[in-house]
């Protein structure tokens, strides 16, 4: 087994619905730390889930380790989702073997 790569310094902001584990809703490729940070804070301000009409208000709540998790209300309910800042550590083919480059 090889060992865990100090990372690439890409950085992705991936919004996650809570209650539905592994139900990706958005990826994003942001490109450096402090531009993934900023669109994930633009992410847990808009981002509008799929099963309200109509968003009455929202709470934002910031994660210590990065990232938002965030509860919108709407008319007929409330929706969670969760907003990760994540560096990619690495790219594979489809055999496992790293990728090298873009």
């Amino acid at each position: 087994m090889s060992e865990v790569p100090a990372g690439s310094g890409e950085w992705w902001v991936v919004v996650e619905r809570v209650g539905e584990p592994g139900d990706i809703v958005e990826v994003h490729e942001a490109g450096e730390l402090a531009a993934a940070r900023e669109l994930a804070w633009a992410v847990a301000r808009e981002f509008k889930p799929r099963v309200l009409r109509r968003v009455q208000r929202r709470l934002v709540f910031r994660q210590p380790e990065g990232g938002y998790l965030v509860r919108v209300d709407g008319v007929t309910g409330d929706d969670f989702f969760r907003v990760f800042v994540l560096e990619l550590a690495a790219r594979f083919d489809g055999k496992g073997s790293e990728v090298t480059g873009a």
